[in-house]
């Protein structure tokens, strides 16, 4: 027999991540990471128990392996059960959440192929729960005593085949062996004596109008000074009815009800709405049949939020917060308590040949109430058209005084070539992912779409940005060629329209990071800002260099108006929000967001650099070369003579430079 024919070993794959990271950490950095350390030993004690391992663990997120698919989904419910209690006892704004989702990976199979399927499963599981895939599902169906629900096919990118997803049920059938005895018994117990207080209080009821009517019925003697007449006593009667009754229902509901769980209740505090008309747009759903389409989607998506985002007279939540919910059903309501605003549009997207059709709906988040709904059907090569069509639609039904998407169609002028523009949204689509891989996949897409139309604007800006991303990440082999060529592409696309916001940012980020112009960036910045007030790009880039101008009250507030526009943001804020912390001097603030950046982005150069520098503020010489080291194993030609604060001032410049030659 062919060795390789026989059973091969299935292992489990369990992602984690907690809910609502960057609220909880906007509220309270120290309290927040506290607890987050707390949660993880509950996670690793019990993947050790069940005979796991802790294979990774960056920032909010947890991966672990197990080597039995029952042992995995066990851990999971004694997780979230142990969570629960912890939570319980926390204040509502304070509790953390976890979604889990656990996937099979056979052995000698591709690995990541196991953690990308567990990633898209986890995603769709809400606060508090768990969910697993087909595969899991099938093999522990009846080995343990759950229940679960179908949630659908569920596509996983790169994956050759659609994945069926179930939830896991807080309800068991049966009483689950990790379920502790004495729990069960005391909740049966409560139970009893509650029902048996509901039944006295009743009895007593009964007594009570029994004893009345008895009176009633009796021979009446004659009233004598002082007593209660027979109508005073029927009303006491009554009313003593009453509240005995009363008191009965409300000891049921308060004593009776021990299956209700605390974490069932959305307690989420809701973010304050803006003063002006604020809204959320939901990424499109991709309803081609080809589900290679999904960057097309995206990108019809991100362009209505650009769009909106250029009218002054709106709030408008970012990209990268509104993506979180990609690929999940959420009510209305619970994205605007989440995101802090008033409406919600949601929409899908259906492209055949050279046709398109677009529906969307426009929804109130604090009724769930739709206000527009339209579908829109048009040839492809009326698409910038049609979302000009549909940004006036949204903003005319908010009535936003404005002329209707002037300032949108303005902006539009970018390209009229569409296959120039299916390239640009599918480089973006892959320079967003943020790998190395991936921005060098994004490269000859931007290209070719600047190559069918040299005006491309936008494009031009995006590949400038790939450029500038290689060169701080150190991603190239020469960072200041990639600075060079970034720099090139700033300047053609200002001169193309100087009215394009992120060109600015581009262009300030680059007088800063690679010129040394601090005054100059800065002022790119700050025109950035202007030009778009609803770009948190921006405005994070603006607060996070302010601290260099001696405008460090400022830099901090620009980087919180960042994260409120983009509650969820992008991993790179966090350096944004170390650096206005460590120039306002409030150095463990900012070595507490710089290592939250590192969590999640470790070979990210300028977290690494600032990182040691707040060190050395403090004193901390031993953590400083620490990160120093770490600087040069990622860019071994890095200079500290070079790094923007050395630029801006001097004497930290020694110091770095100090530091970085006593390394060796």
């Amino acid at each position: 027999m062919d060795p390789t024919s026989s059973t091969r070993r299935i292992s489990a794959i369990l992602m984690a991540e907690v809910v609502g990271y960057a609220r909880l950490m906007d509220q309270d950095q120290e309290g927040t990471l506290r607890r987050l350390e707390e949660f993880r030993r509950v996670f690793s004690d019990r993947i050790a128990q069940s005979r796991g391992r802790v294979v990774n663990a960056p920032g909010d997120a947890i991966l672990a392996e197990f080597g039995s698919l029952p042992d995995a989904v066990g851990c999971a419910v004694e997780i979230q059960r142990e969570l629960g209690e912890h939570n319980a006892k926390l204040p509502d704004d304070q509790r953390m959440r976890f979604r889990i989702g656990i996937a099979a990976a056979e052995e000698g199979a591709r690995s990541e192929d196991g953690v990308r399927i567990a990633a898209r499963v986890q995603s769709l599981a809400k606060p508090g729960e768990i969910c697993i895939s087909d595969t899991v599902h099938d093999t522990i169906n009846h080995e343990l005593s759950l229940q679960y629900e179908h949630l659908g096919e569920e596509t996983v990118d790169q994956a050759a085949d659609s994945v069926r997803v179930y939830r896991v049920l807080p309800k068991i059938k049966a009483a689950a062996p990790s379920m502790d005895r004495s729990q069960q018994g005391a909740a049966g117990l409560r139970r009893i004596l509650a029902l048996l207080a509901a039944v006295g209080l009743i009895m007593s009821a009964v007594v009570v109008t029994a004893w009345y009517l008895f009176q009633q019925m009796s021979p009446t003697p004659a009233p004598v000074a002082g007593e209660i007449s027979p109508v005073l006593e029927g009303v006491l009667a009554v009313v003593g009815v009453l509240i005995l009754g009363g008191a009965a229902i409300a000891a049921w509901n308060v004593f009776a009800r021990t299956d209700l769980d605390p974490e069932d209740v959305d307690s989420q505090e809701s973010l304050p709405l803006p003063q002006q008309p604020s809204i959320a747009v939901l990424p499109f759903v991709n309803l081609s049949e080809d589900e290679q389409q999904e960057y097309f989607s995206d990108g019809i998506t991100e362009d209505i939020i650009t769009d909106l985002g250029m009218l002054r007279g709106l709030f408008v939540i970012a990209r990268n917060s509104t993506f979180t919910y990609k690929g999940k059903t959420v009510d209305a309501r619970q994205v605007g308590r989440e995101l802090g605003v008033r409406y919600v549009l949601e929409g899908s997207v259906r492209k055949a040949e050279d046709r398109v059709r677009i529906s969307a709906q426009l929804v109130d988040a604090t009724s769930g109430n739709q206000l527009w709904t339209k579908r829109y059907d048009r040839e492809l090569k009326d698409i910038f058209a049609l979302q000009d069509e549909i940004t006036g639609d949204i903003v005319t039904e908010l009535d936003v005084k404005l002329i209707e998407g002037e300032q949108a169609r303005e902006w539009r002028k970018s390209t009229d070539d569409p296959e120039a523009y299916d390239y640009f949204l599918r480089g973006r689509a892959a320079h967003l992912r943020f790998t190395q891989e991936d921005n060098a996949l994004s490269r000859p897409l931007l290209e070719k779409a600047i190559e069918l139309d040299p005006e491309f604007t936008k494009a031009i800006v995006q590949l400038g940005w790939n450029y500038g991303v290689e060169a701080e990440t150190a991603w190239g082999e020469f960072p200041s060629n990639s600075w060079e060529r970034a720099l090139e592409l700033a300047n053609r696309a200002i001169a193309l329209d100087d009215t394009f916001g992120e060109a600015h940012s581009l262009l300030g980020l680059i007088q800063i990071s690679h010129i040394g112009d601090t005054e100059l960036g800065v002022a790119e910045l700050e025109k950035a800002v202007a030009l778009n007030p609803n770009s948190a790009l921006s405005a994070a880039l603006l607060g996070g260099y302010l601290g260099l101008r001696g405008k460090s009250g400022r830099a901090l507030e620009m980087v919180k108006r960042a994260i409120r526009l983009n509650p969820f943001p992008p991993n790179w804020f966090y350096n944004a929000l170390g650096n206005a912390y460590l120039f306002a001097g409030q150095y463990d603030e900012a070595i507490t967001a710089f290592k939250e950046c590192i969590s999640r982005i470790p070979n990210f150069m300028p977290a690494r650099v600032s990182l040691a520098v707040a060190y050395l503020e403090t004193g901390n010489q031993q953590e400083a070369r620490k990160q120093g080291r770490e600087v040069l194993r990622i860019n071994p030609q890095f200079t500290p003579e070079n790094f923007m604060f050395a630029k801006s001032d001097p004497a930290l410049g020694e110091r770095m430079k100090i530091l970085f030659d006593n390394l060796q």
